[in-house]
């Protein structure tokens, strides 16, 4: 999972204009949290679904601050997902995670080879 993961955030960041790309939530920040450079990959739906590992979808970039501050507000960072993705996107992957089942070895080593 680490290397699919680490794969996952390499591509999605070359998608969004390379490493100048920025923290999905630069524009929520407060004195409580503010954007920090490292970039990381986060799942918006629970990686426990297991299909929606490498989704598209389920993924944004978010600095290593509002990644930590996503898991102890989960509700407002619902909130600027939404804002930032629209209800469509947001209400197309809830539908997913719902529908998600877990995926074997096999299934986990082509989704790793399909990213190469």
């Amino acid at each position: 999972k680490l290397r699919i993961q680490k794969k996952l955030r390499e591509k999605l960041i070359e998608a969004n204009g390379g490493e100048k790309e920025r923290c999905a939530f630069s524009r929520f920040q407060s004195k409580s949290c503010k954007c920090q450079e490292v970039l990381q990959l986060d799942h918006m739906e629970s990686r426990s679904s297991n299909e929606l590992y490498a989704d598209p979808l389920n993924h944004q970039i978010l600095c290593s601050a509002h990644n930590r501050w996503k898991h102890y507000h989960q509700r407002e960072a619902q909130r600027f997902e939404r804002i930032l993705y629209g209800d469509e996107k947001m209400d197309e992957l809830y539908r997913r995670s719902k529908l998600s089942k877990p995926m074997g070895k096999r299934e986990w080593l082509e989704l790793e080879l399909s990213l190469e």
